[in-house]
């Protein structure tokens, strides 16, 4: 430990000023006989914990930290004009049946559409097979062929909603419970509008609104804790500050739903079972590739603190070639606590030559990583007492933050790595869930999601893979692509409900 401490601080000594500022925020530069103090420490987390959370809900670092309204984009109606100049277009990333320009059936993805599972014997095995529901909807029947997803979200969490004209920051969500129950309620919500589509553009020679789902206005809302479980009629409430009083005082959006469900008590597992080789580094004639594993697991629980950081660290793959497979079977995530969400983080490193071993450099990545996960602790009690997670978790899905915190762990793991160490980054992801999402991806009464690739803060390009689904068990595998490396490696994931 004494050597690796005194590598680290002569290669920080050694640094440009530019790179120290990507390491540590300026505020922990302090002097050499200057201890870092946790609560210290905690701001500079949350600082930046809260800018890349802002990127994740918001696409913009600044979204949690400041409210602005979007620009006005409306008329004065004149006769019987029924358009919905304030829209909702998107609930948590899913299109609405006010979408515009208008969908047809066939632009539908697979998770905006209302399914209805059961589990079948299919060639001897049982699979879970879902049709679309195309009568008695929850939500909207769209073209008179399909219903609509209506999204089942759980008490205490947030909700981001995407469309245009949310132009005042007192706007406000209204939830109407259908019937037979009678509750209303409007609730505070946080607004991030988009000043970066045009007002108006050129149509034909004319000049015309653009006041369509090409603008990216956003409100987020928290369900209240105590709101009981039911579909609910959603709409946004706009101060009318336009100037046009036949506007009226207020402007309402059109009426989308969601489905409030009862805190879960279900617990789950996370296993990872595979790492497999598509692609070793190239050129190949340099030898096999040495790859070193580690996840850590952090859980986000209902009071909105968080758990220690778990540390899964697997010895070092030797010899790994294209097309061949590791087995892992290591339990990720082992449920024992009701929890709001859970990320589950991936690093995975390629070091060249038996130089790098004889320096013992996979050794000290073991040791940063070992030293973010004993800090972590001090951290999650200052953030804690700061109330940064319970103000966070106001503006965004609980699975939307895990992801955040996941990406800010990996993040600062893999720069001290990169800074001083000759390993390569082959694998970095951070797979978010909250406690819903695991109980729909176990469940047979949902089909198994449709999938999008990301890239990651390192350059990681993440493909996930359906692998299979059924009762109680859920699996993935997530293909890992490095274009500078010339890498192509995959971890199949795992989880079951087990209670």
């Amino acid at each position: 430990m004494r050597e690796v401490m005194s590598c680290a601080v002569s290669s920080y000594d050694g640094l440009p000023k530019e790179q120290r500022k990507q390491l540590f925020d300026t505020s922990l530069a302090l002097g050499d006989d200057q201890p870092v103090d946790p609560d210290l420490l905690a701001t500079a987390v949350l600082q930046e914990l809260t800018r890349r959370i802002g990127l994740v809900i918001f696409n913009d670092p600044d979204g949690l930290e400041q409210e602005r309204p979007g620009q006005i984009r409306v008329y004065e109606p004149v006769g019987e004009d029924f358009f919905t100049q304030v829209r909702i277009c998107r609930v948590n990333d899913l299109r609405t049946a006010n979408y515009i320009p208008t969908l047809t059936p066939g632009d539908l993805l697979p998770d905006e559409v209302q399914h209805d599972c059961t589990s079948q014997i299919v060639d001897g095995a049982v699979q879970v097979v879902c049709q679309v529901r195309t009568d008695d909807c929850p939500g909207y029947r769209f073209n008179e062929e399909v219903c609509l997803r209506v999204l089942d979200i759980e008490a205490g969490n947030s909700v981001v909603l995407r469309g245009v004209n949310y132009f005042s920051t007192d706007a406000k969500v209204r939830l109407t419970s259908r019937p037979p129950a009678t509750v209303v309620r409007e609730v505070d919500a946080h607004v991030f509008g988009d000043v970066t589509t045009p007002v108006r553009e050129t149509v034909n020679g004319e000049s015309v609104l653009i006041n369509d789902c090409r603008v990216d206005d956003r409100i987020t809302f928290r369900l209240p804790d105590d709101l009981p479980p039911a579909i609910y009629e959603i709409q946004v409430v706009v101060p009318n500050v336009t100037g046009i009083a036949s506007l009226g005082p207020f402007m309402i959006s059109n009426t989308e739903f969601i489905n409030v469900l009862p805190a879960s008590t279900a617990r789950f597992q996370i296993t990872a079972e595979r790492l497999g080789c598509r692609k070793e580094s190239s050129p190949t004639w340099a030898g096999s590739d040495e790859v070193g594993l580690t996840f850590l697991t952090i859980a986000l629980f209902p009071d909105l603190t968080m758990s220690e950081a778990v540390s899964n660290k697997f010895p070092i793959f030797g010899d790994v070639d294209s097309a061949e497979n590791r087995s892992l079977n290591r339990v990720l995530f082992d449920q024992q606590q009701p929890i709001a969400a859970v990320v589950v983080t991936a690093l995975g490193h390629e070091v060249d030559g038996q130089d790098a071993y004889d320096n013992m450099i996979t050794d000290w990545k073991d040791i940063f990583v070992d030293l973010v996960k004993d800090q972590w602790k001090y951290i999650t009690a200052g953030l804690s007492a700061a109330g940064g997670i319970a103000a966070i978790a106001k503006l965004g899905p609980y699975a939307w933050i895990a992801i955040g915190i996941g990406a800010l762990v990996t993040a600062g793991i893999d720069l001290i790595i990169a800074l001083w160490a000759p390993a390569d980054l082959i694998i970095e992801d951070s797979l978010g869930y909250s406690t819903a999402d695991l109980t729909a991806l176990t469940s047979e009464n949902y089909p198994a999601p449709s999938t999008a690739s990301y890239v990651t803060a390192g350059k990681i390009t993440v493909n996930p893979q359906f692998v299979d689904k059924i009762p109680l068990q859920y699996r993935v595998r997530h293909d890992y692509v490095d274009q500078d490396e010339d890498t192509r490696y995959d971890v199949t994931y795992r989880i079951n409900r087990v209670a």
